[in-house]
């Protein structure tokens, strides 16, 4: 597919992630939209949208020509068309480089045919001469009797780790009569220790920084790669309510796998302002998608052609050391009835915030020792992961944040040197403004 396909289909998949009136998009997805926006004039949709398609485009264009994603070993394995079931594809990758692939197909008459390809590896494709055997008889096995003629071209194209599409091109004497064609294929079956995902981001604590481009006080953040391949980071400084400052604001950045496979990442960043409540009009940060890239090893990469005027530099790596103080599974039970302390920046004081973990899976922050400004719950998709799901809101009758949409992301739990839960992680976004709170135990 050409980069500017690509970019065509990637910028609408962001414009219809944003749920009808409120600018929402959903949990699982990290895309950002600057095509619905009630808050914000048409001019300002329409310069974000140049602003986002000419960071895409500079993405796109800097992803075909820094790396190749290639075809990843866990494809392997055999693949069918339901709707044409009785024929099918078994596919060996070898290296890098090469792979095998059998058709079991039949001629024109029903007659079975196998095809034969031996395949060379160009980025997400396999392509190459396919042939077919003949003249060998069942019992006898006599290598003298075997001919293996060439029948035509066929090209195997990864579309994402279930799906593929199968281009022939029938030639010469024993596939003139075929023609040529296309036939979309579902995967089969797996071959056991290949997962398709073996190239994703190892699960696990992250640590990095990033850079403005105004100087900024703190350039830290805590990340972590959930069971899935998402990256959740944040600056630990966080916009509290009724901040200004010339300062640009700390970013939240999530991450989302790429489709196919690859030891990469596509970025998305927000403002940390989740509980800024500047007017109804929220902070220019988190209107732009600050990166809109792909990382490549070893996990690091220089942002410096984003036109976002924001974030200039982004650099994670993986924090070994940290890893064992991750809690795993993540211990809701553990947490109820904790309470977490952080700061939020303010205009003169920061605001002091208590993150409260309730009974019957509820979540609630404290200002300043008042009454909880924001409710929400925490659950558990996967038993045998650190990470934990959470969702969190305005409570009702609070002006300021009228119209809010909900939060949504997830979170973590690390131990301290006495082994306790020291404290605990939270990152999440709304689709305009992230939300990245790390908290530390109240003793």
């Amino acid at each position: 597919m050409a980069p500017y396909t690509k970019l065509h289909h990637l910028a609408a998949a962001l414009c219809q992630r944003v749920t009808t009136g409120r600018g929402m998009v959903d949990a699982r997805n990290f895309g950002y939209s600057v095509c619905t926006n009630q808050l914000q004039s048409r001019t300002r949709h329409q310069e974000n949208m140049r602003n986002t398609l000419k960071i895409l485009m500079i993405a796109l264009s800097a992803w075909s020509t820094t790396a190749a994603t290639q075809v990843p070993s866990g494809i392997s394995g055999t693949w069918y068309n339901p709707s044409q079931n009785g024929h099918g594809v078994s596919i060996e990758v070898l290296d890098a480089q090469r792979a095998i692939a059998f058709w079991y197909v039949y001629d024109r008459d029903g007659r079975p045919v196998h095809l034969y390809l031996d395949g060379r590896i160009e980025g997400l494709q396999i392509r190459g001469t396919a042939y077919a055997g003949s003249g060998m008889r069942f019992g006898a096995f006599d290598p003298a009797t075997f001919n293996l003629d060439v029948w035509g071209q066929v090209e195997l194209d990864l579309q994402s780790c279930g799906e593929l599409a199968l281009r022939y091109s029938g030639q010469g004497a024993l596939g003139a009569n075929f023609g040529t064609g296309e036939i979309r294929l579902q995967r089969l079956s797996q071959l056991r220790g290949l997962p398709c995902d073996q190239d994703r981001l190892p699960e696990g604590l992250y640590q990095g920084s990033y850079a403005t481009t105004r100087p900024s006080e703190s350039s830290e953040l805590v990340a972590a790669v959930d069971e899935d391949g998402f990256l959740w980071a944040t600056s630990p400084r966080i916009r509290g309510p009724r901040f200004v400052s010339q300062e640009q604001a700390p970013p939240v950045i999530v991450g989302q796998p790429p489709t196919l496979p690859a030891p990469a990442l596509d970025l998305y960043a927000f403002g940390n302002t989740g509980l800024d409540d500047e007017s109804s009009v929220f902070p220019g940060e988190s209107y732009e998608i600050g990166v809109a890239t792909r990382i490549f090893e070893p996990l690091q990469f220089q942002a410096t052609i984003l036109d976002s005027g924001w974030l200039s530099a982004v650099s994670l790596r993986r924090d070994g050391a940290r890893n064992t103080t991750l809690v795993q599974p993540a211990p809701l039970q553990a947490l109820t009835n904790r309470q977490f302390q952080f700061s939020a920046l303010g205009q003169f004081v920061d605001d002091s915030y208590r993150l409260v973990f309730q009974d019957n899976a509820r979540i609630c922050l404290l200002r300043n020792g008042g009454a909880c400004e924001w409710t929400g719950s925490v659950s558990i998709r996967n038993i045998s992961t650190a990470f934990f799901d959470f969702d969190i809101q305005p409570v009702p009758g609070l002006p300021a944040f009228e119209n809010r949409p909900p939060i949504s992301g997830r979170g973590w739990a690390e131990r301290d040197a006495q082994g306790g839960i020291g404290r605990v992680v939270l990152v999440g976004r709304d689709g305009r403004n992230g939300l990245g709170i790390v908290a530390s135990a109240v003793r």
